[in-house]
């Protein structure tokens, strides 16, 4: 994923307002920041220099370190509320690809009766976020069969990011989003593409396509 000089300095402008607000020494948390995250110094020195933004994976554990939301350290979304201000926790449901292909604004967790199986999540994600058992290979290694993602539909995709989406017959997909800029009609168009090459992207200028959600959560499950 590619990021700018001004997605930089913004995440490092976040990053420390959440070393502010959780009480961090001025002098010594990037220190204490690269021991947690088991990091270099040098790496996460990086980071408050708006050099640098973290993976998906160390983005996670220092969200959690700091007791911020994901969503907001990566990309300020929503406001800043430490998680300890907070309800710790609700529940959202478990949707299947079907459910998810008819995702509306109207649905949310009561739209479902109470056979639905439900998630709890941190309190912070979107109120109309659901989870999403995934079926299929197209995003592995990263996402395997059986993974459960967690989508907010009320954030809008950036460069990089996993999206879920409906193509013109109304099936969803997970995809890494990829916008292309402008195309020779001029439309702005993007890509949806697969981890696993053996899958072919889907391009907006060529079909139909809708982003249901970002994916801000993915749980892995050992498996036996």
């Amino acid at each position: 994923m590619v990021h700018t000089d001004k997605d930089r300095a913004a995440f490092a402008q976040r990053l420390q307002l959440a070393a502010d607000k959780a009480g961090l020494p001025a002098r010594g948390r990037g220190a204490m920041l690269s021991k947690h995250l088991e990091l270099t110094p040098k790496a996460v020195s990086k980071y408050f220099c708006a050099e640098s933004i973290p993976s998906r994976e160390i983005m996670a554990k220092l969200a959690h370190y700091l007791g911020v939301s994901v969503s907001w350290l990566q990309y300020g979304q929503p406001e800043l509320v430490r998680i300890d201000e907070r309800a710790s926790q609700r529940l959202i449901p478990v949707i299947d690809y079907v459910q998810a292909g008819t995702w509306t604004e109207s649905y949310g967790l009561t739209g479902f009766d109470g056979g639905t199986e439900t998630l709890p999540v941190d309190a912070y994600i979107g109120i109309r976020a659901f989870a999403l058992r995934v079926n299929g290979d197209s995003m592995m290694p990263e996402i395997q069969q059986g993974d459960v993602v967690i989508v907010d539909p009320d954030m809008s995709p950036r460069p990089g990011d996993f999206v879920v989406a409906r193509n013109g017959i109304g099936e969803a997909t997970i995809k890494q989003y990829r916008p292309r800029g402008v195309n020779e009609r001029g439309q702005e168009w993007f890509e949806l593409v697969p981890l696993n090459n053996v899958y072919a992207p889907m391009r907006s200028d060529m079909q139909e396509i809708d982003i249901i959600g970002v994916v801000v959560e993915h749980r892995k499950y050992l498996r036996r």
